[in-house]
């Protein structure tokens, strides 16, 4: 054999070699990735859906533009927050209750021995809560059942209202007189005292006048004022918030905080705190 011959016999030997090599790494890599004889296979998600409706028993329509809202909590503390695990947010666009809702979650967020509870509620356009569930509504975190039924709201409770600013011993700054408003920079005032007289500033001068209330309404007699002497404008808008003042028969305080007083003709100085 011819030294030829030999070299040739030994390249072919190194490749097949290397091909035996690779194609053994190939097994061993695929045998790696299968799964162990025995091994259970690999379990799917279970999709849970909870779903119900809202309703409530008062015969009471839903205002334009309200929004119902169903969560599932999980409320195993009870001191402490309760991480929502699903959402859904409904605009009703007219629509009354009841109001049928669906959560989607995956079943392996609900842990055995943990306490869950979908909670619903329905709001107006401004976000004021208008009905909410005041009850637990459990979800068992192992039984197949996904029908909620029908969830029942109360009525949420009115937030407490401001209080009213009262008439005494507050100064009210005068911002409109009869409709017309008031001069730029100028400062009309009025404060009621608890001694039955009033008083303040009417843009120029102070004055003063005494005043009692009615069961109707307020009446405020004849007053006197200092005599200083001002730019036309300004003691022209004195004297007409003087003589308003004196026909003034009825006040309110509306809910922005403005004081209203209102004379027998309806006209009115508007003032606030």
């Amino acid at each position: 054999m011819t030294r030829g011959e030999i070299h040739d016999m030994r390249t072919l030997h190194m490749k097949s070699v290397a091909v035996f090599l690779a194609a053994l790494g190939a097994v061993l890599a695929l045998s790696a990735c299968a799964p162990a004889a025995g091994d259970p296979p690999a379990k799917p998600a279970e999709t849970l859906i909870l779903h119900g409706n809202l309703t409530y028993r008062e015969r009471i329509a839903l205002p334009p533009g309200s929004t119902a809202e169903v969560t599932l909590a999980d409320v195993s503390l009870a001191d402490a927050p309760a991480p929502v695990l699903a959402r859904q947010t409904i605009a009703l666009q007219g629509r009354q209750v009841p109001v049928p809702f669906s959560l989607t979650l995956d079943r392996a967020q609900l842990k055995p021995r943990m306490r869950y509870s979908v909670q619903g509620r329905i709001q107006d356009s401004r976000g004021n809560l208008l009905w909410i569930t005041d009850t637990v509504n459990p979800v068992d975190p192992v039984s197949p059942a996904s029908d909620m039924g029908t969830l029942v709201l109360v009525r949420a409770k009115a937030p407490p209202q401001a209080a009213t600013p009262p008439l005494k011993g507050t100064e009210w700054v005068v911002e409109d007189i009869g409709g017309a408003g008031i001069i730029d920079r100028s400062r009309v005032t009025i404060r009621f005292g608890d001694d039955g007289r009033l008083g303040g500033r009417g843009g120029c001068n102070s004055y003063g006048a005494p005043y009692a209330l009615t069961a109707t309404g307020i009446k405020i007699g004849p007053g006197a004022s200092t005599q200083m002497a001002c730019a036309p404008a300004l003691m022209q808008q004195e004297m007409t918030f003087l003589r308003l003042l004196e026909q003034v028969q009825r006040f309110e305080i509306r809910p922005d905080g403005a004081l209203v007083l209102t004379a027998g003709d309806g006209r009115r100085i508007v003032a606030h705190r």
